[in-house]
């Protein structure tokens, strides 16, 4: 089999798992509730269509220094204890961009949800 495998991911770091509580803590605010300064923007992208797809895009400048692989785990790991394993199993992008990224990179994003 031409299948390579990999190992079990480290735990999070400190510094991670702190990122971690902070989204999830932003998923658990009420809509009508204002966002703390600095808090991370999270946005759900619904696809429809088979399957049901979410794409997550957690915009926030705490990402700074985290390569992109770490960021996907945090944002994943906070939407999977928050938001429950069903809403884990429908996402097939679970991204974490600092505001310059998502700029350079998605700037819908930021237009659409400012």
């Amino acid at each position: 089999m031409a299948v390579q495998r990999i190992g079990r991911l480290p735990a999070l770091s400190r510094k991670e798992a702190e990122l971690k509580e902070a989204i999830k803590a932003e998923i658990r605010r009420p809509e009508n509730a204002k966002a703390p300064k600095g808090a991370p923007k999270v946005i759900a992208e619904e696809g429809g269509g088979p399957g049901n797809y979410v794409h997550y895009y957690v915009i926030w400048d705490g990402f700074e220094g985290l390569d992109m692989e770490a960021r996907s785990r945090i944002v994943f790991q906070a939407l999977k204890e928050e938001a429950g394993q069903a809403e884990a199993l429908r996402t097939t992008i679970a991204m974490g961009l600092t505001r310059e990224e998502a700029e350079e990179m998605y700037p819908f994003l930021l237009h659409r949800y400012p």
